[in-house]
């Protein structure tokens, strides 16, 4: 099985993180394939030392500026500007395999990755998460568990679908898939040159919102297959608009595989209070940066930690989000 990862220099610790948590839970040698637009000899020579007794293989590919340069220009959310959120795009032209497994850098993997091939369809271009279907609403659902809440209130889950679904020009039932994990089937790639779609696609549009994400579902318009919430947790939080079953739902937050980090705050900052933080730095600490420094820690965002956060969870509960934004706004 092969993985491939997109990232630079900065983000190296954490794309360590990845190889060696997946390494960890499987018996299987796995393979990894690096996509990259400027990753330093030094990074790559300490992975390569540190990674070569434990992996099957470990490939670094260095994306030619004339590939760079079609998605260096894109204009999208602030935190995927980074060219690297689209080099996966390349992975069909890079690479010779027929089929690898994507998995973002801003995860942790807490089960046996490899299994993720056992459930995905071959005759598919993308197999990823659902993370909005609105084949959710022909669902009897008479009670709602707290495992199928969406993120938010449920005007806001559907205003958000309905715009992102114009803006994309996607035709019938929306069925959106999140690609921080995907199996990439890349001979199905080659077939409908699915990358030269794409990327006609991305440029044709002022702005994407979630980059080459919402491009590729603008494109496959629905047609992809769909992986069990646990390949990637970051649906879980959509709860029932992902249209997964009750028991799906439970199982993705019991035993997850694959847990995503999504959001503006990540488990190697200090403010973040994710239940699988301590995951994170659990396998950080089998790769060569494993000492624990937060870039973040000051006093400003100790007393946020431990009085502003904790008065505003109370404020929210008792008075609502409404008060609970004017608080936010009073102690910014």
């Amino acid at each position: 099985m092969k993985i491939i990862l997109s990232f630079n220099d900065p983000y190296t610790p954490h794309a360590a993180t990845v190889m060696a948590s997946a390494i960890a839970n499987t018996n299987e040698k796995l393979s990894f394939a690096v996509l990259h637009a400027s990753l330093s000899d030094e990074n790559q020579r300490v992975l390569t030392e540190f990674f070569c007794d434990k992996v099957e293989s470990l490939t670094f590919h260095k994306i030619e500026p004339s590939l760079v340069s079609q998605v260096s220009g894109i204009k999208a959310a602030p935190h995927l500007l980074h060219v690297e959120t689209y080099l996966r795009l390349f992975a069909a032209v890079i690479l010779e395999d027929d089929v690898v497994v994507h998995i973002d850098c801003d995860t942790v993997i807490v089960g046996d990755v490899t299994r993720i091939l056992d459930e995905w369809n071959s005759s598919k271009a993308v197999c990823a998460c659902n993370e909005y279907d609105a084949r959710y609403k022909e669902v009897m659902r008479p009670y709602l568990k707290r495992v199928h809440r969406g993120w938010s209130t449920w005007d806001e889950v559907e205003h958000d679908a309905y715009q992102k679904q114009k803006a994309l020009g996607m035709a019938g039932d929306f069925h959106y898939f999140n690609a921080g994990v995907m199996v990439m089937n890349l001979k199905k790639w080659r077939e409908t040159d699915l990358s030269a779609a794409v990327l006609s696609f991305i440029n044709e549009q002022p702005f994407l919102k979630a980059a080459d994400q919402d491009a590729l579902n603008a494109v496959l318009d629905g047609d992809f297959g769909v992986l069990h919430p646990k390949w990637n947790s970051h649906v879980l939080k959509c709860g029932m608009f992902t249209n997964y079953s009750d028991k799906q739902l439970e199982q993705g937050h019991r035993d997850p595989v694959i847990v995503h980090f999504t959001g503006c705050i990540k488990p190697w900052d200090y403010l973040s209070t994710h239940p699988y933080k301590s995951q994170y730095w659990k396998y950080r600490c089998l790769t060569p940066w494993h000492e624990r420094k937060y870039k973040d820690k000051n006093l400003k965002n100790i007393l946020k930690k431990y009085v502003t956060t904790p008065v505003t969870r109370v404020v929210s509960k008792l008075l609502g989000r409404k008060y609970t934004y004017q608080l936010k706004h009073f102690l910014r």
